[in-house]
């Protein structure tokens, strides 16, 4: 029983995986790009 989990566990991982990894990595460049506009009109807002 357990042989047959562990190959059900990776199967089911593998495709979800995938698709979490293409919406984030276009979702973590945004953030840098937001990250870093915020950063600066805090600084220009603090000056």
């Amino acid at each position: 029983m357990a042989v047959q989990d562990m190959p059900e566990v990776p199967t089911k991982a593998g495709p979800e995986e995938e698709k979490l990894d293409l919406p984030d990595v276009p979702t973590k460049k945004p953030v840098a790009s937001d990250a870093a506009t915020d950063d600066a009109e805090i600084s220009t807002k603090r000056r």
